[in-house]
């Protein structure tokens, strides 16, 4: 199952530098094959430090923890077109947490043979209470 980000061109608050209770993002996998009609999968090349994501304070209060695996359609700029969670934490706080998170990046383009692609990436973000 699916969720799809809305309107991609709002602009997000600027993140919060990392703290010990904040969401980050973890290392992927690196290039794997497109599917028919998709733009190829490929790691993740950040332009900048990535930025951590917020960890909600409700979902900290209520204990909540989790992965979330944010998919990034990328068009041949480097520009983001489309966000999907495709891996649920099962608690919505944390996906919107993620999703936002995500849109406050900016990746490098994809090239293939010196020219620029659209490419798709996956960007897991881990959400751990640590203890105090």
């Amino acid at each position: 199952r699916q969720k799809a980000e809305g309107n991609l061109n709002q602009k997000s608050p600027a993140a919060l530098p990392t703290a010990p209770m904040t969401g980050k993002p973890v290392a992927q996998d690196s290039k794997v094959m497109a599917h028919s009609g998709e733009p190829l999968l490929v790691a993740a090349r950040y332009a900048g430090t990535p930025q951590q994501a917020d960890y909600p304070a409700l979902a900290r209060r209520l204990g909540q923890q989790g992965r979330v695996v944010v998919e990034v359609w990328l068009d041949a700029k480097g520009e983001q077109e489309k966000r999907l969670v495709v891996e649920s934490s099962g608690h919505a706080l944390l996906d919107r947490a993620a999703l936002a998170a995500v849109a406050r990046n900016a990746f490098l383009p994809y090239s293939q043979n010196g020219m620029a692609q659209p490419s798709r990436l996956r960007v897991p973000i881990e959400f751990k209470l640590l203890a105090r």
